[in-house]
């Protein structure tokens, strides 16, 4: 893991290319929670690219909630566009990262869901058996 994401620093590889972000500027992060973000973004990025294999863009929505009180409530929405397909999720937590890290659960369990073939929520692998003809 150290190892990889010393070669994206030298090489310049990320993940992060096809993720846009939206409400950066009405929030006020802290440098410690951007590159959180950053990197919690650019692991399950790489994730879901691997899950999905093809070409996606990534819509990330950050929203904060009750800026003035001791605790701050952070809203994530995402939705991955790619060919053909379009899933979305939509979280809430009181912390950033917990927000996000449950927003790419859901996203990535939806496209599970998709690729294995799972429709409407039937489990297609438990079929019956074929009964032996005596």
């Amino acid at each position: 893991m150290v190892f990889k994401r010393l070669v994206k620093k030298v090489f310049g590889m990320s993940s992060l290319g096809n993720v846009k972000i939206t409400g950066l500027k009405k929030i006020d992060l802290d440098p410690k929670e951007s590159t959180n973000m950053r990197r919690i973004l650019d692991d399950h990025a790489g994730k879901l690219r691997k899950l999905i294999k093809n070409d996606f863009v990534l819509n990330v929505n950050l929203r904060q909630h009750s800026k003035s009180g001791n605790r701050q409530k952070w809203s994530v929405k995402m939705k991955i566009n790619y060919p053909g397909k379009m899933i979305s999720s939509e979280e809430h937590a009181w912390t950033l990262e917990e927000a996000l890290h449950k927003s790419f659960k859901n996203l990535e369990g939806r496209a599970k869901n998709y690729f294995r073939g799972n429709v409407r929520g039937q489990n297609l692998r438990r079929q019956p058996k074929p009964r032996k003809k005596v």
